[in-house]
């Protein structure tokens, strides 16, 4: 699949606040226009399978879903930064799987990046919007204390005009909008 250039990206994490609702509205959004595109990080593409793109950092993910992230349950583009001959090579030094989306999204030619399920931390004793990784895929709580360094050295690399719409957030590197605004 090769996809054409676009101005516009949304990229989807898969924070606790993440709602199939809230998806819905970017898939929406999405269509509505052929200069649009979405990338999703991780098991976000089970309810996103429409989405363009794919990133997902760590080789366990990959191993673990491999079957699951085939043509038949996703037929778009995949990445790691990990390589493996189940996704596309996108190399750097974002430290993890949302940051690596938006630095994507920019080296792709994006203009303007929105951010949704970028919660940055544990909401409610939940880290994901879905039900934990069997196998411990640098955890939440491993990681957590890193997340906003990593994002603040994103915000410094990437050219793109970047607008988190998360409905919550720890990560306050980029400016804050709500999702209906710009859906």
């Amino acid at each position: 699949m090769v996809l054409a250039m676009a101005h516009e990206y949304f990229c989807i994490a898969s924070g606790p606040s993440l709602t199939k609702k809230d998806v819905d509205l970017v898939r929406r959004w999405r269509f509505r226009s052929g200069n649009r595109r979405v990338i999703v990080t991780n098991r976000t593409y089970e309810i996103a399978q429409w989405a363009d793109i794919l990133f997902a950092m760590d080789r366990k993910f990959w191993l673990e879903y491999r079957g699951e992230v085939s043509a038949s349950k996703f037929h778009g583009v995949r990445y790691t930064k990990n390589p493996t001959h189940l996704a596309r090579d996108f190399p750097g030094d974002y430290g993890n799987s949302g940051a690596g989306a938006i630095e994507l999204a920019d080296a792709l030619g994006a203009e303007r990046i929105f951010l949704l399920g970028y919660d940055g931390g544990v909401k409610n004793g939940k880290s994901h919007w879905h039900e934990p990784y069997a196998h411990d895929m640098n955890s939440t709580a491993k990681v957590e204390s890193k997340w906003c360094s990593q994002f603040e050295a994103t915000a410094r690399r990437v050219k793109a005009e970047v607008v988190n719409v998360s409905r919550h957030s720890k990560i306050m590197c980029f400016p804050m909008a709500d999702l209906e605004t710009v859906v």
